[in-house]
């Protein structure tokens, strides 16, 4: 089971941060949490018709996101310098995506 989050790349560009909602992130409140992303790698999924999955693989932690491919496409690009270029899904066993 996944939870909508808003997420924002931080203005370091190096970290993405999370927040509840838009809202709150307008409201200036604290993020629920971050993900750092430098010496990470990310892995692209498409999971359904106009939907992509990205996770993001840092040494300490993996996280899941789910985007339209306009948004999709936005972040890949936000994200490319940091990352590196986005490498195809890794599907597996350990895949919990209930496509």
């Amino acid at each position: 089971m996944y939870a909508c989050r808003y997420f924002v790349l931080g203005t370091s560009a190096t970290a993405v941060y999370y927040y509840k909602t838009d809202a709150a992130y307008r409201k200036k409140e604290e993020p629920q949490g971050s993900l750092e992303l430098r010496g990470g790698s990310a892995f692209l999924k498409e999971i359904k018709s106009g939907s992509h999955r990205f996770t993001l693989v840092t040494p300490g932690r993996e996280l899941k996101l789910r985007a339209p491919s306009a948004d999709y496409l936005a972040w890949a690009a936000a994200l490319a310098p940091i990352v590196g270029e986005i490498a195809p899904g890794r599907g597996g066993a350990d895949d919990d995506d209930d496509d």
